[in-house]
């Protein structure tokens, strides 16, 4: 769940500042992704967990009311839904701070308890709020049974496993993340050089996003630059739309036979 607040910028170490308002509005970057992919008109299962509390089921009426199928999700008595505070600029940047609760409780073997719903995918989407071991062992499976597999490295980790990009389809980092994975301070002068050197480590497409600037992406050994939308956001379910809208041009250039990210989200429309 995320507890979002607006603030004239954001504070210096030791500095306190007033915010406007707060919301609690149903969020997590899983769920988000989960929640745009059933609002476009594909068949999204979630796996992950939440608390055995109001907050959980919450988040679960929430997926469930865009088609998701949350039958999977697990109710745990003894851990917290997981909760993010966000703080959001004028400008629409923002910054999170992730408490993971129930979230680090999704292992490996919840995963391979649930592989039927890996076999029956077309594409599999990971984030990093869930232990790093999970992600790459579902990361791994998912590309053994041939699956597309995108990745949001959010909360960006240095260092990521090896092993872990080559079963990557794409993965979308900002700017901020970019540096982190990268290991070096974000320059845009150096910001293809800095996406290409996540593609030399075995990922196929990488799509970078800058805020309210743009997005760069990167198509095997080509490159292509998507211009400015002026996109009105509300929420982050609106965000992530509007990036898998972005994911359909992707998919559309690297895939030309294959039609659009949309049609093969929801193949029977």
């Amino acid at each position: 769940m995320d507890f979002v607040t607006h603030l004239d910028h954001m504070p210096a170490v030791g500095e306190t500042i007033l915010a406007q308002g707060l919301e609690l509005v149903p969020g997590g970057k899983g769920a988000n992704q989960a929640y745009a992919m059933g609002k476009l008109g594909g068949h999204a299962t979630l796996l992950g967990a939440v608390g055995a509390d109001s907050q959980g089921a919450k988040l679960c009426d929430n997926l469930a009311s865009v088609g998701v199928d949350v039958s999977r999700v697990l109710h745990l008595e003894d851990a917290a839904t997981g909760m993010a505070v966000i703080g959001v600029q004028p400008q629409g940047d923002n910054s999170i701070i992730v408490l993971p609760g129930a979230n680090s409780r999704v292992t490996p073997d919840y995963i391979r308890q649930n592989l039927d719903v890996l076999e029956a995918s077309d594409i599999v989407v990971l984030q990093l709020e869930i232990p790093l071991e999970t992600v790459v062992y579902a990361a791994q499976t998912a590309k053994r049974l041939s699956k597309q597999v995108i990745l949001d490295p959010a909360p960006a980790v240095a260092h990521l496993p090896e092993d872990l990009f080559p079963c990557l389809d794409l993965i979308k980092p900002n700017e901020t993340e970019l540096g982190i994975l990268t290991g070096r301070p974000y320059d845009p002068a150096r910001l293809r050089e800095d996406a290409l050197s996540l593609q030399a480590k075995g990922v196929r497409r990488v799509l970078v996003t800058l805020g309210g600037s743009s997005a760069d992406t990167t198509l095997e050994n080509a490159a292509l630059s998507l211009e400015q939308a002026q996109l009105s956001l509300t929420n982050a379910a609106d965000a992530l739309d509007a990036e898998i809208r972005l994911y359909d041009n992707l998919f559309t250039v690297a895939n030309p036979d294959e039609g659009n990210f949309l049609d093969y989200l929801n193949p029977d429309s």
